[in-house]
């Protein structure tokens, strides 16, 4: 057997950072679930009947919570940056 460095693809020296929470994360998502089933009903009567009631509760107000988890999940990535 050969005695060769592992590199990767690049040929760069890579160091170990701190362990990412992944945790913090799926809670986080968990969260948004709860919250949509939890606020769909409002959401729903704020925004009325027909296509904009029915697009404004399945397409904009899960985008929005998503969105929001995304960039919570961003502040803790930089948070946790080395």
């Amino acid at each position: 057997m050969t005695d060769a460095k592992a590199t990767n693809l690049a040929g760069r020296e890579e160091v170990i950072g701190k362990n990412y929470p992944v945790i913090l994360e799926r809670l986080l998502l968990l969260m948004v679930v709860i919250v949509f089933i939890l606020g769909y009903s409002e959401v729903s009567d704020w925004s009325g009947e027909g296509f904009v009631g029915l697009l404004t509760t399945w397409c904009i107000f899960p985008c929005l919570l998503l969105f929001s988890a995304e960039m919570l999940g961003r502040m803790i990535q930089t948070i946790n940056r080395n």
